[in-house]
């Protein structure tokens, strides 16, 4: 609007065009970082870009990696309400410097046939765990165990990433031992070297008795047949000689086994067929003297005898005996 002195006035419009060509500021640029591999998206431990705009409005903040091999080029982008635009690349240099989080378990393994156990990694590992890494590898200090080692034996599980970072942790593996111990030594017979075989506890081992189920640590076999007198219960054995003169040696007429058939009926004869002893439920007593009498029978000489077992009738055996002192 123009006026002049006299109060004379004109107007004229003109257009102001208001253009925003300035491009918003970084208020605050993220420097360059190294960062372990956990923390790339955490922005406390990366930066993160802040701007303003000449003009007040608003501004957009984005930002797109470029990953090589293990550093990351981080272009920050700002942009104002009219398009206007910054960058700024920050390097973020990403490392892994912590070892894996090993996590084990106790095991229970019993000893096979051959007395010997074998675990695996899988059997100890119990969730390990690795900020960067997805292929770990795993190791194992003891994986064998034998007769040696039955109880409780520490194992130690060793764990390294791919930046080659280890560690530790160990477990317990206790070794059982349940085989059979045949000769009751108290070692099973999957460690025992030498199993020795007494089932009846007589010392003398089964495979050299004879009657290994019956303690008979003299191992009589008066038959030398051999079965131990204390197996052999039927057999009969029928000395074919008495020597009745005290010295304790043959004294008394001994039928092995006769004991064990109560009805057993006892007969010896003279050279002339004269009945010399009759006894029913015969037990190696008889002394060569004759039946009721203490008198003894002549001496140095033959006597023939009939048995019958189960006094039936029936001759078992018949023979000849010789009587002397």
């Amino acid at each position: 609007t123009y006026t002049d002195s006299e109060g004379n006035t004109s107007t004229q419009t003109q257009n102001v065009v208001i253009a925003d060509t300035t491009a918003p500021i970084f208020t605050n640029i993220p420097a360059d970082v190294t960062v372990e591999c956990d923390a790339i998206t955490d922005p406390t431990a990366t930066g993160t870009a802040e701007a303003s705009d000449n003009c007040g409005g608003e501004v957009t903040i984005t930002f797109e990696d470029t990953v090589e091999n293990a550093v990351i080029a981080r272009v920050w982008t700002i942009t104002d309400n009219n398009g206007n635009a910054d960058t700024h690349t920050q390097v973020i240099t990403v490392v892994d410097s912590t070892p894996p989080v090993v996590s084990t378990q106790n095991i229970v393994v019993n000893l096979d046939d051959n007395g010997e156990a074998e675990i695996s990694v899988a059997a100890i590992e119990n969730g390990t765990t690795d900020n960067c890494s997805t292929d770990l590898i795993f190791e194992l200090d003891i994986l064998f165990f034998n007769c040696e080692d039955v109880g409780d034996n520490v194992v130690t599980l060793t764990v390294t990433d791919e930046s080659g970072n280890t560690s530790s942790a160990t477990a317990v593996v206790t070794v059982t031992n349940d085989y059979e111990d045949v000769d009751m030594d108290g070692i099973p017979d999957n460690c025992d070297d030498v199993i020795f075989l007494d089932s009846d506890g007589d010392g003398v081992e089964d495979q050299y008795d004879n009657c290994p189920d019956t303690y008979n640590p003299d191992q009589s076999d008066i038959d030398f047949d051999g079965i131990g007198d204390v197996c052999d219960l039927v057999e009969i054995n029928i000395s074919n000689a008495i020597t009745p003169n005290g010295d304790g040696v043959n004294d008394t007429w001994f039928i092995n086994n006769i004991q064990n058939y109560p009805n057993s009926v006892i007969r010896v004869y003279n050279r002339w067929r004269a009945q010399v002893f009759y006894k029913v439920g015969y037990n190696n007593d008889w002394n060569g003297s004759y039946t009721n009498s203490s008198a003894s029978l002549p001496d140095s000489d033959t006597y023939y005898y009939q048995i019958d077992l189960d006094g039936n009738g029936t001759v078992d055996y018949d023979g000849w005996l010789y009587i002397t002192k």
